[in-house]
Parts: C-alpha cells; structure tokens; sequence
C-alpha cells in the first residue's frame, strides 16, 4: 500500500527475515561505527540536513538517504561507472565538500565518494544486513 510514495520497497520476505537482526541489536549486540577513510582531505562527523533543498547538490541526496535508512543498496553513477553501493553516512570535509560513505558490493569495501562527482542514484529493490551504523 505504500508503493505510491516511495520509491522501492523491500520484499516482504527478506524484511520478516531480518527481524532477527533487529531483535538482536535491540538486546545490545553491538554494531560496528563507520571508520574514517582517507580521501585526501581531512573529513569531520556531520548529520545532513532534514530538507533535500538545504543540500545542494546536483543529485537526489534523498534517495541516499531513504535507502539508507530503510536498509536498500543503490545504483549509484559515479565518473562514469555504475557501482552497487550500501549506503551508511554523509559526511563534510574541512573543505566543504559533501562525502557520501557506502559500502561498494563488487569491491567488497567502504568507500568514499564526492557529492560533486556523483552523476545518478536508483534505489534497488536489493535488501543488505548493516555492516556499520547506518546513520541517517
């Protein structure tokens, strides 16, 4: 019934499936924070405005975000690759760049991609059991 206002919605099978996961952080098992990695800037904790037009950026930041927080990967197009990607923060540099932190499914590692060099976002309809704090 929610089909109409959003985007993608996870099977419903693989959502009851990870009730267990959730039981389990609720009883305090604990989940790793999202480490720092370089990207040739200094990069500071920063929680990304509530309001999609406060960001700009010349991408569907909310998407991220929505995906994030509902636990789906996302087609992201970055310099001119498509790369499955688990979404987990945004973060600022001291420059001011806007970083977007995911977890690169084919690589099989965190990654740090620039805001500014972000070119599309599709959420999937590909669920993922969070291997950070996922801190939208």
């Amino acid at each position: 019934m929610l089909g109409h206002q959003l985007p993608e919605l996870p099977p419903v099978r693989e959502f009851v499936a990870a009730l267990g996961d959730l039981a389990a952080w609720l009883g305090g098992e604990a989940v790793a924070t999202l480490p720092l990695i370089p990207v040739g800037e200094d990069v500071s904790a920063w929680t990304a405005p509530r309001m999609i037009e406060m960001w700009n950026v010349g991408f569907a930041a909310e998407l991220i975000r929505f995906a994030g927080r509902n636990r789906l990967a996302v087609d992201l197009g970055y310099e001119g690759r498509t790369r499955l990607v688990e979404p987990y923060s945004y973060r600022r540099t001291q420059a001011g760049h806007l970083i977007f932190y995911g977890w690169n499914v084919a690589e099989g590692g965190i990654r740090a991609y620039r805001a500014d060099r972000i070119s599309a976002v599709r959420v999937t309809g590909q669920t993922f059991a969070p291997r950070f704090v996922v801190e939208f």
